[in-house]
């Protein structure tokens, strides 16, 4: 294998593990909803949106000297103000993604162990929050290291309940579709898929000898998760139907035998606290080196917000990714899209690996802005 073959694999292997996570999990019970057609729709255009949003920020960061993150970027392109947007929107992102996270593992807790020893869903979520809050804790400064594995270990765990679910797919449960739930797709398709931010990551692996195979790389990773979510997908859909439950897992190990779901719930749970102890390890990194603040401080802030959330109600997964993906991750894409267009301006160009026209760039800002908007409205004032 060449060393540039090699250097692609890494960086596919790493894309991956950074983006798969909670949102794949939602993807069929918003695709029962709206009716699969839909969803594979939302799938389709979505993926297709998001991946050219990583092209530019690929694109960004090939163009960009230096090793700079999504708000460095923002502080040079947009200047300050900028700069504390991006930050804000990342502060959100992450806290959306670590309050859902508590509530998949309080889920798949509940269904490892309440047969055993009774107990709620509550008490499992606070026993989610304890462990991971100590591991948080820890000065586990090469946990990002795991990624790799935790990606390999997601698409083992996919590959085998999307094998046992498909020689009992109902084909009629995916021929329905319901107006009512026409837009709820939208939000968890793209939590599901942004995985905002990782470029910096890739292009370390590349080095600037094979920075020219980073567009391809990520091209061939959005491939490999568009077939993995629209199978996923399909096999839950069509095993449960109209039974498709929030967190997938439920109603599929109900009808494939309590093996699936118990090892379905305990490689997930697995996962999903490795990828929030590393998330909680990066954002707490951020208050510790960004603004100065010791690590107390840091660990405090980094959890109080979603161990708040989860306190005060917030438990339906459904809408806590529908609204990150929908808001956060939407305005997120806006800031790259601004970004991106400064630099255009602003900097003498080396060799172009991607480009689009500005007009496309104004539609898909404004795409995004209305949806942010329409979430906001639903959620807060409808």
């Amino acid at each position: 294998m060449t060393e540039a073959r090699k250097r692609s694999l890494q960086a596919i292997s790493l894309f991956i593990g950074s983006i798969l996570g909670a949102g794949v999990f939602g993807l069929p019970y918003a695709f029962s909803k709206a009716g699969f057609a839909v969803g594979f729709l939302y799938l389709v255009v979505l993926t297709g949106v998001i991946l050219l949003l990583q092209l530019l920020s690929a694109e960004i960061t090939i163009q960009t000297p230096g090793r700079k993150r999504l708000t460095a970027l923002a502080g040079e392109y947009l200047g300050s103000y900028g700069r504390w947007i991006t930050t804000l929107l990342f502060f959100g992102l992450t806290w959306g993604v670590l309050i859902s996270y508590i509530i998949l593992g309080g889920s798949f807790l509940t269904t490892l162990l309440q047969p055993v020893f009774g107990g709620s869903f509550f008490v499992y979520g606070l026993i989610f929050i304890i462990v991971e809050a100590a591991l948080v804790a820890l000065p586990l400064r090469k946990a990002a290291r795991f990624q790799l594995l935790v990606g390999g270990t997601l698409l083992i765990l996919f590959s085998v309940l999307i094998l046992s679910g498909l020689p009992q797919v109902d084909i009629g449960n995916l021929f329905t579709i319901t107006t009512e739930h026409k837009f709820l797709p939208y939000g968890v398709v793209l939590f599901s898929l942004a995985g905002l931010g990782v470029m910096p990551e890739m292009h370390d692996i590349f080095g600037k000898k094979y920075e020219y195979r980073l567009s391809k790389a990520v091209i061939h990773g959005y491939m490999i998760l568009f077939v993995l979510y629209l199978l996923f997908a399909l096999a839950v859909v069509g095993v449960t139907g109209a039974g498709t439950t929030e967190d997938a897992f439920i109603g599929y190990a109900t009808t494939l035998g309590p093996f699936v779901g118990t090892l379905g719930s305990l490689v997930g749970l697995v996962t999903i606290g490795s990828i929030f102890m590393m998330m909680g390890e990066q954002m707490k990194d951020t208050f510790l080196f960004d603004f100065s603040l010791g690590k107390f401080p840091s660990w405090f802030l980094t959890l109080i917000v979603p161990v708040a959330l989860f306190l005060f109600g917030v438990r339906d997964f459904i809408t806590v990714i529908s609204f990150t993906g929908a808001v956060f991750s939407a305005l997120l894409a806006c800031m790259i899209l601004l970004i991106y267009e400064r630099m255009r301006k602003t900097r003498s160009h080396k060799t172009k690996h991607f480009a689009v026209p500005r007009v496309l760039s104004i539609i898909i800002g404004i795409i995004f802005i209305v949806g942010a908007l329409r979430q906001i409205l639903l959620t807060f004032f409808l």
